[in-house]
């Protein structure tokens, strides 16, 4: 190899080196990020779980009277474009796609391990 091909090979590889660096720094991000997801999704999981039909439903499965006030206001405090957590499809909705995002991540990861 001649010695300006030596040095633009070394050069490119150099740069490889500094993005793979970079990416790994990311990787860490992400991995922290991950935990903190994981904290997130499972309050709301054991929310669900324990107390989700508790607080909005009585022992014959009917609406609590005085959640209607509640939700009055609670329906102020939702984010435009998202749903009230009282409505279980919502909170399925969103463990689920967790879920579904995690395996997608995981195939995804095992590809990349050599």
């Amino acid at each position: 190899m001649k010695p300006e091909e030596t040095l633009k090979k070394i050069n490119t590889m150099q740069d490889l080196c500094v993005q793979v660096e970079q990416d790994n720094q990311k990787i860490e991000e992400i991995a922290s990020f991950l935990q903190e997801a994981r904290t997130r999704h499972e309050t709301l999981y054991r929310f669900y779980q324990e107390e989700w039909s508790e607080l909005l439903y009585d022992e014959n499965g009917d609406t609590k009277e005085a959640i209607n006030t509640i939700l009055k206001e609670h329906l102020k405090h939702i984010p435009q474009g998202h749903y009230s957590i009282t409505n279980q499809d919502t909170l399925w909705d969103a463990l689920n796609d967790h879920r579904l995002g995690l395996i997608d991540l995981l195939k995804t990861l095992v590809e990349m391990i050599d």
